[in-house]
């Protein structure tokens, strides 16, 4: 008896290693053993799956669809759920180890691309040729419902904002003349960045303490942590930038954009597509799926043209957040269920996608453009285009102007009086003239 106990206990493991479940190894067992009875059989078949190792990671296997990096390390292999959710990370060696090699492992196995594809919800997407993708994006808590069921279970409708948010961005935005269409603004910006991604950059200058950094923690649960970065403006300055790579909102704190180099660099970071290097490897095109939100405590912080068509300026208060809210509410502003319900609030907010492509201007705007001005370039379109009005005068003539009034060593070229042209098109161009009888042209500035 006890020899075919031993066996019966072979007999159980090998069935476990091909992945068969304790019901079936003692069906199957009971046809096998005919001259031990069905409970010893329950009974020996249930020792010896509590007490095998590995029996609860062969049954996960099992029940599970295999995923392989078709373009990296093949050796890493993901388990997914019923639902197609992510399980485990495992090495290929250690869940061919466990298992009997005459399992039909490669039966279970998909080769896909990994990519972050957030806005399209699944794990492993089929694509028209037959092939699969592994969606990498993780989603939010609020969102997993919409994402893992293909998007068929829709995020819950809330048709009014939560009054905690209602509350903070009343007191953000302030009082002023714009202030109501920057509470608008910022609404439709994140609901439009949830659903989609925004090409210009919510940009938040004003005194420290006034919530702007609350903001971009609210952006944080409401994007989920780990589509989320937050960082100095180094990684728009230096020649690294992997940190931005696969996010859905970027925050820069602190911004100090001064420079056309950096200036053009921070632009080029909402284009569909995106160039990223990271140290040791070289750098590659990859889709850009994240919204910038930026934010400083000085008006001089970044230099503005007429034309900019990226900074979305709104209207700030100088009031402090905790003259307006508690310490108690101020946290509640990320709790789950309040994120739960301004992001199912925001979700089903319409938004006017060819509107919200365009900059948005608010009197802030103007003042933070301004604030950018050297002495003498505020002097010069604010007092003398003002005083000479409709006047052509030679570019010679305006440097004289500034070197009487300001020093030698404010002398300006014609390479500064057009760069400031950009800022104040509607004051004064620089052009080519001729005077009188002369034969040559000279460098005019042409007072609108």
């Amino acid at each position: 008896m006890s020899k075919n106990i031993e066996e019966l206990k072979r007999y159980s493991k090998g069935l476990i290693r091909m992945g068969i479940e304790d019901r079936g190894i003692i069906q199957a067992a009971s046809n096998h053993f005919k001259g031990i009875t069905f409970d010893i059989i329950s009974d020996v078949v249930n020792d010896v799956v509590g007490d095998y190792p590995n029996y609860g990671l062969i049954q996960k296997v099992v029940r599970s669809k295999i995923v392989c990096d078709a373009q990296g390390d093949n050796q890493k292999l993901m388990l997914l759920d019923e639902q197609n959710r992510s399980i485990e990370e495992y090495d290929r060696s250690r869940i061919k180890e466990i298992l009997d090699p005459k399992f039909d492992f490669q039966s279970k196995m998909h080769s896909a691309r990994y990519e972050y594809r957030p806005l399209e919800p699944g794990m492993l997407l089929k694509e028209k040729d037959g092939t699969f993708t592994y969606n990498t994006y993780n989603p939010p808590k609020w969102q997993q419902d919409w994402f893992y069921s293909k998007g068929i279970t829709k995020p819950v409708k809330v048709s009014k904002i939560p009054e905690i948010y209602n509350k903070f961005l009343t007191h953000l935005v302030g009082n002023g003349e714009d202030s109501k269409a920057s509470y608008d603004y910022i609404i439709k910006w994140l609901a439009n960045g949830l659903k989609r991604k925004n090409y210009c950059i919510l940009t938040t200058i004003g005194k420290q303490g006034i919530g702007k950094g609350v903001l971009g923690s609210i952006m944080k649960h409401l994007f989920g942590e780990e589509n989320y970065y937050e960082g100095s403006d180094r990684m728009f300055k230096g020649t690294f930038n992997s940190q931005i790579a696969d996010r859905r909102l970027v925050y820069c704190d602190e911004i100090t954009i001064k420079e056309r180099e950096d200036e053009d660099r921070l632009k080029l970071v909402v284009n569909d597509f995106i160039e990223i290097e990271k140290k040791g490897i070289d750098a590659k095109s990859i889709k850009n799926y994240a919204s910038f939100y930026i934010s400083s405590n000085f008006m001089d912080s970044i230099t503005l043209t007429a034309d900019d068509r990226r900074f979305s300026i709104v209207e700030l208060t100088n009031q402090k957040l905790l003259e307006s809210m508690t310490p108690d509410q101020i946290r509640s502003l990320t709790s789950s269920e309040n994120i739960k319900q301004f992001a199912n609030f925001l979700w089903h907010v319409d938004v006017d996608e060819k509107q919200m492509a365009k900059v948005f201007i608010t009197s802030r705007t103007e003042e933070v453009r301004a604030m950018g001005l050297k002495e003498w370039e505020e002097w010069f379109v604010f007092n003398f285009c003002v005083q000479n009005k409709d006047k052509v005068i030679t570019l010679d003539k305006a440097k004289e102007e500034i070197k009487e009034n300001f020093g030698y060593s404010k002398a300006a070229g014609r390479g500064k009086f057009m760069e400031l042209q950009n800022k104040y098109p509607d004051s004064f161009k620089v052009v080519l003239r001729k005077f009188g009888k002369e034969e040559t042209p000279s460098w005019c500035v042409e007072i609108l």
